[in-house]
């Protein structure tokens, strides 16, 4: 009964051992595919910050200018009412503010909300 026991034993000791060495390839499989994930989101990240950081630069940008673009509406209108003509008139202020208009959809609908979505913002 001695040698039934043991040869038990042995086949669980050798069993136990197998397994060690299963489990000893999988762990250092995954640490390995994590580890290039990790590398992988960490350049991912890395370039989506820099996108990010010109996109918030752009945004900034065109926010200026729509300012500007205002403005330059606004004297254009001024002065050509100054002059007694109705500045609806002129097709080049409607095609102005159009674009402007254009401009501020994409800044406020688009610009922003990619940054916010992205947690970049």
């Amino acid at each position: 009964m001695y040698k039934s026991t043991a040869y038990k034993l042995s086949r669980v000791e050798l069993k136990n051992i197998a397994q060690l060495g299963t489990t000893e390839k999988g762990a250092e499989g995954l640490a390995k595919d994590i580890e290039q994930m990790v590398d992988k989101v960490s350049d991912l990240y890395l370039k989506l910050n820099k996108e990010a950081e010109t996109l918030r630069r752009l945004n900034a940008a065109g926010e200026k200018y729509v300012d500007q673009a205002k403005e330059v509406a606004n004297q254009f209108e001024k002065s050509v009412k100054e002059l007694g003509m109705n500045p609806n008139d002129f097709s080049e202020l409607s095609r102005q503010k159009s674009a402007v208009s254009k401009l501020v959809n994409v800044i406020e609908g688009k610009g922003y909300k990619v940054l916010k979505k992205t947690g970049t913002l």
